[in-house]
C-alpha cells in the first residue's frame, strides 16, 4: 500500500460532480486493415502492458474514519471491458459530432472504486478513421507517471508481461487489507509528515518574520492594493458539470517555425 501525497490527495478532495479532476487526451487514428479488429487489438495491447505502469492496476482504499489520506493498493484483476470502451458516432461523423461526444465523456467523473483511468475507441468518423480518447485522474498521474503511461501505451515492441482477463462480474477484485494494517500505514505516514513539518518550523518562522518586516516597510500594503479579482467575462463564470471541446488543425511546419 502506498499513501497518497498531499497534492495528489488534494485533487481528490477538490473533486465534485461539476469539477472532475481528471485529464484527457484525444488522438486521431487511421483505419487499420479491414481484417483487424481495432478494439480487440487495443484491449490486447493494454492487457499485455498492465505491469508497465501502476496507474493501470492500483485503486484507492479509504482509511478507517478518514483519519488520513487514502492509500493506493493493487486492484488484482482489472475489468478491461469497463476501462476500454467503444462508441460509434451517428452519421455522418463530423468533427463537431466527435467534439460533442468527447465533451460528454469528459464530463463524467471516474469511478473511484476502480483504477482511475478509462479509454474510449470512437468509431464512425466521416473519413473512415477512428478517434482514441483517454482520461486519467490527476491524483493517479503526475508528469513522470504520465510519461511512463504514454510509453506503455505507445510502445510497439512485443512484451512478455502477462495478459489480464476481465474480472468476473464486471468489477475489479482484490483481497481487502486489514483494518490494523490500514491504521498502521496511516499512522506511519502521518508521523513522517508531522516530523517533516517540525523540521521546517524554523524556516517557516524566519519567513513569517520577513513578511512582518516587509509589511512594516509598506511592501505588504502595496501588494494588497495591487491585488484584484479577474474582470467579469464570458469565461469567468461559475463552473457546472457540462464541458465543451473544440479542436483546430495546424500545419506541422507552422508549428515548428
Amino acid at each position: 500500500m502506498t499513501p497518497l501525497g498531499g497534492l495528489d490527495a488534494l485533487f481528490l478532495h477538490l473533486e465534485t460532480p461539476a469539477t472532475p479532476m481528471h485529464v484527457g487526451a484525444l488522438n486521431l487514428l487511421d483505419a487499420p486493415a479491414p481484417t483487424i479488429d481495432l478494439y480487440r487489438a487495443i484491449v490486447n495491447h493494454v492487457a499485455a502492458r498492465l505491469s508497465s505502469s501502476p496507474v493501470f492496476t492500483r485503486r484507492l482504499q479509504q482509511l478507517p474514519l478518514s483519519i488520513a489520506n487514502p492509500v493506493w493498493r493493487e486492484s488484482g484483476e482489472v475489468d478491461l471491458a469497463h476501462h476500454i470502451r467503444r462508441l460509434r458516432l451517428p452519421a455522418p461523423g463530423t468533427p463537431a459530432q466527435l467534439e460533442s461526444a468527447v465533451a460528454r465523456l469528459h464530463a463524467r467523473p471516474l469511478d473511484r472504486r476502480r483504477p482511475l483511468w478509462q479509454f474510449w475507441l470512437i468509431e464512425g468518423l466521416a473519413d473512415g478513421g477512428y478517434a482514441f480518447y483517454s482520461k486519467v485522474h490527476h491524483a493517479a498521474v503526475d508528469g513522470a507517471a504520465g510519461v511512463a503511461l504514454a510509453q506503455a501505451l505507445l510502445d510497439s515492441a512485443p512484451t512478455t508481461a502477462p495478459a489480464a482477463t476481465p474480472a468476473a462480474g464486471g468489477g475489479e477484485s482484490s483481497a481487502q487489507p486489514g483494518t490494523v494494517r490500514l491504521l498502521a500505514t496511516a499512522l506511519a505516514h502521518n508521523g513522517r509528515a508531522g516530523l517533516a513539518l517540525v523540521r521546517r518550523l524554523p524556516a517557516l518562522a524566519r519567513a513569517a518574520g520577513g513578511l512582518v518586516r516587509d509589511g512594516r516597510a509598506g511592501v505588504w500594503a502595496d501588494w494588497m492594493r495591487r491585488f484584484d479579482f479577474a474582470p467579469p467575462t464570458v469565461l469567468n463564470r461559475a463552473i457546472d458539470a457540462a464541458r465543451s471541446v473544440a479542436t483546430v488543425s495546424v500545419a506541422l511546419e507552422a508549428a515548428r517555425s
